[in-house]
């Protein structure tokens, strides 16, 4: 995901919207404006547009939700991005909850595949 070093509201879209997005995404599945994405004091949220095709973490989401370190956000199916947050990394590091395995593109797909239930286990199998 592009760096969020901001606070404020950014828009993701694709190149024809007016005004152009901040987060600018390119495909026949990303909408002219597909989502917004806000920090407020450290809390990143992210807000699906109607009909957008959002998945976290292998999920899909049609309403706004926090992000945190790590968290899988696919737009469409050929945009994925590990997002990172350091102040909640430091947050997990501190209660102890920090997974020490960074997301991997491998492993994101298979979580959507485990999601979907193409896949029915951890062992690669699919239905």
């Amino acid at each position: 995901m592009p760096a969020l070093s901001f606070s404020g509201t950014s828009r993701i879209g694709n190149k024809t919207a007016s005004p152009r997005p901040e987060i600018l995404l390119n495909g026949l599945s990303i909408q002219k404006e597909h989502a917004v994405v806000s920090n407020s004091n450290n809390k990143v949220m992210l807000k699906p547009q109607p009909g957008a095709n959002i998945l976290i973490n292998g999920t899909k989401v049609t309403k706004e939700t926090e992000l945190h370190h790590h968290d899988r956000v696919s737009f469409g199916p050929n945009h994925l991005f590990v997002f990172h947050h350091p102040q909640d990394m430091a947050k997990q590091m501190k209660e102890g909850t920090l997974s020490e395995e960074t997301p991997t593109f491998e492993s994101a797909q298979e979580e959507i595949a485990k999601e979907s239930g193409l896949m029915t286990s951890s062992d690669g199998m699919s239905k």
